[in-house]
């Protein structure tokens, strides 16, 4: 029963790292593209903006994920 509750917990750990580099590749790609756009105009300070609120609230809400799956793992 707990090798099972362990098993369980290492894979939510696994899903939630996989999460996170996947919403890390997409916000890169996002970046990237619009970066062209930025470059050539001055006044596309929003896009910026957004990408950095973006970044910032899909790496917090992964992390926090992590954060209590490892409370869980350890209780």
């Amino acid at each position: 029963m707990v090798r099972a509750a362990i098993v369980h917990e290492d894979d939510l750990v696994n899903h939630r790292l996989t999460w996170l580099l996947a919403a890390h590749a997409f916000l890169l790609a996002f970046f990237t593209c619009t970066q062209q756009s930025v470059l050539t105009s001055k006044n596309n300070q929003f896009i910026l903006w957004t990408e950095l609120f973006l970044c910032i609230i899909f790496t917090g809400a992964t992390w926090m994920s992590l954060i209590v799956g490892k409370a869980v793992l350890c209780a």
